[in-house]
């Protein structure tokens, strides 16, 4: 009868060892197969429940090493035969003997003994030539171990194999069986507590690209509703945070409400500096002797001074240099000049091409202006090149821009500046209903949307930034101040709440129909037009509005700058003795 007990090995090896070994394989056996078992004793060395056991082994430092010594002698001692899937799914089927095994079953082993009651299954099969796949069975783990350690045979009728432990690289790290065949990372704590953080971070850049992309959305397809939205968290927040508070306190700063009387301005000594001090003449001063001072009306949009202008070119027939001019840029060959006006021959400008450029007077419809454009930066350039300020060709010079038409003048050839002023909240609410009908993607914008749609459409103190040309970044008291005395000194103001009596103090000062026989029927002329033109006012806005609060915050330096001129006016009123006659 045939042998088939276990051989023993003639030196057992340590037991400390042997456990460690025999539970590092029971353990990982444990972990892939996903058994929650409960914390054993395997030969005195403790296994934890997998779910608290990031390791998976818990081995000394030195049993650790001198197992990966001995199995590191071991593999480069000799060759073995890699351990076949088949016998290691049997030994992950039931790895700790279960009588009624849950675990995965291997169809294959099916017809393979099993010994329900060893405390290991089938670990490998041998590598002799036999009628049937026969696996090796231990029911001790020190026999099991001693056989690998040891490279002892097995009987024949068991199939004959050379044994070696997977080599352990480092048991504290290892996450696999040595099959490496069905590996699932998802049952270790470790691997799971990986893949965790991965899902959260994958969650975080999924998050961070969603967010990018609704970001481009509403900056590029929102047709500028986010600056609105942006803009009400300036504009306002604090309305709706004290909307209980007095009506000064809420929408106006500090130094706004605490500026109660039209303030000393010669007091202060502002000094003027640029262009703003010496091109244009000071009100309160005679022209010198010998110098040409041309007037000069700077037109603010939605003012009313278009409707001045009309005024002047209608009844006073005035040569005009203004937008009249575009496209203008005339030449003209020498035979030309003798039918041109003597006082232009001395403001012309000879070119090699054989042709000058010389300032001439055109009238169309009865309207006489100059060849030059002073509505764009080129044409002021060609305004200043042919001494537009020293010809004494225009009766006027008209522009929207202010500081860059004062360039055109000097120190010597100053201009005389005036221009009509409107209650900034009147020009803005103007200017809305204007944008209104012109801008498509303004259509259906009530006034809060728009006030909060940003720069690109409601201006932000517009006088006092034009006269400091300062159109961007934050206004301070100093630049209010030198608004207010730019206009003390240098501008003979209007207001477009009384044109007619603004009218009557611009004919005044610059006595343009002075002895004129017909001066009666300018007066006649000028009240037609006022009203025909000026009694155009757009639908008011209720104040205290959410709009009417908006527009409040955009022009609070414009506030003032208004109040100044309103005083401004009736101490011209009071030079000239002109009644005010409060009439558009």
């Amino acid at each position: 009868m045939a042998d088939n007990s276990i051989p023993t090995p003639t030196t057992k090896p340590t037991p400390t060892l042997t456990s460690a070994l025999s539970s590092s394989i029971r353990h990982h056996a444990r972990i892939i197969d996903g058994r929650d078992a409960q914390q054993q004793q395997l030969h005195g060395v403790s296994i934890p429940h997998p779910a608290y056991d990031e390791e998976h082994v818990a081995l000394s430092t030195s049993t650790e090493r001198g197992f990966e010594y001995e199995a590191k002698l071991a593999v480069e001692s000799r060759q073995y035969e890699a351990i076949r899937d088949t016998a290691l799914l049997d030994f992950l089927s039931n790895p700790q003997g279960d009588v009624n095994p849950t675990a995965r079953q291997n169809p294959g082993a099916s017809g393979r003994s099993k010994d329900t009651k060893a405390g290991l299954s089938t670990w490998f099969r041998g590598n002799e030539a036999a009628p049937k796949e026969k696996s090796v069975r231990f029911a001790d783990a020190d026999n099991f171990t001693s056989v690998m350690m040891m490279d002892s045979k097995v009987p024949k009728q068991w199939g004959r194999s050379n044994f070696v432990a997977p080599p352990p690289t480092s048991f504290r790290l290892a996450t696999r069986h040595p099959s490496q065949g069905y590996y699932q990372p998802g049952v270790s704590r470790s691997a799971l507590q990986n893949r965790k953080r991965n899902d959260q971070l994958f969650r975080l850049i999924i998050g961070i690209l969603c967010f990018g992309m609704s970001l481009t959305f509403v900056l590029f397809l929102s047709n500028g509703k986010w600056d609105a939205y942006m803009s009400s968290l300036v504009t306002s927040h604090p309305v709706m945070k004290n909307s209980d508070q007095d009506e000064l306190e809420l929408f106006y700063p500090t130094w706004w409400r605490e500026e109660k009387d039209v303030p000393d301005m010669e007091a202060r000594q502002v000094e003027l500096t640029g262009a703003t001090e010496y091109n244009v003449a000071d009100v309160a001063k005679e022209r010198a002797p010998g110098r040409i001072e041309t007037p000069f009306l700077w037109l603010i949009p939605k003012s009313g001074g278009n409707v001045i202008r009309t005024a002047f070119e209608s009844c006073e027939k005035l040569i005009e240099a203004s937008d009249l001019g575009i496209g203008s840029d005339q030449s003209v060959s020498f035979d030309m000049l003798l039918v041109v006006r003597c006082a232009l021959v001395r403001n012309l400008t000879y070119y090699d091409t054989g042709v000058f450029q010389v300032l001439l007077v055109q009238e169309i419809n009865q309207q006489r202006f100059v060849n030059v454009d002073m509505y764009s930066a080129e044409g002021l350039v060609r305004a200043k090149e042919l001494n537009l300020a020293s010809s004494g060709v225009p009766d006027i010079i008209m522009s929207d821009m202010l500081l860059e038409t004062l360039e055109v003048f000097n120190n010597r050839n100053r201009a005389r500046l005036f221009a009509i002023f409107r209650h900034p909240l009147e020009r803005a609410i103007s200017k809305y209903y204007s944008d209104l009908g012109s801008n498509p993607n303004l259509a259906g914008y009530t006034l809060p949307q728009y006030v909060r749609a940003g720069s690109d459409y409601v201006e932000n103190n517009y006088i006092t930034r034009h006269i400091l040309g300062y159109y961007t970044g934050v206004l301070e008291l100093k630049h209010l101040d030198y608004a207010r005395e730019f206009l003390r000194r240098k501008v003979v103001v209007g207001l477009a709440s009384d044109l007619r009596t603004s009218g009557a103090v611009f004919n005044k000062v610059f006595t343009w129909n002075e002895g004129d026989e017909n001066a009666s029927s300018h007066g006649a002329c000028y009240k037609d037009i006022f009203h025909a033109l000026s009694d155009k006012s757009p639908p008011a806005i209720e104040e205290g509005s959410e709009g009417w609060k908006l527009l409040v915050a955009q022009n609070w330096f414009d506030l003032k700058v208004y109040e100044y001129i309103e005083f401004l006016f009736e101490e011209q009123l009071k030079k000239m003795d002109i009644k005010k006659t409060g009439l558009t």
